[in-house]
């Protein structure tokens, strides 16, 4: 009997491992159509490399890439002071 469960249990537990990897294999799939057929918007695909050999994956659209972040009236111009020159005088 116990051998039964033991079977019953790896059965089940292998199929659900098979339904995540159908369901992990279809987004892929899926995910490569969209982005052969053009997808809903064209979409840009820039690495930034960190210089350790991994980077950051921009995957924004060129629109929202190229979208502001601060208006022209925000922030303000602060002169520069270079801390060395005031412990000198």
């Amino acid at each position: 009997m116990i051998l039964f469960k033991l079977i019953a249990f790896i059965f089940i537990v292998g199929i659900i491992a098979i339904i995540v990897m159908g369901v992990g294999l279809w987004v892929r799939v899926r995910s490569a159509i969209d982005q052969l057929r053009g997808g809903n918007a064209q979409r840009t695909n820039r690495k930034t490399d960190n210089g350790r050999g991994d980077g950051v994956i921009d995957q924004r659209t060129p629109e929202q890439s190229n979208q502001k972040i601060f208006g022209s009236d925000e922030g303000e111009y602060v002169d520069f002071v270079d801390e060395d020159d005031d412990k000198a005088q």
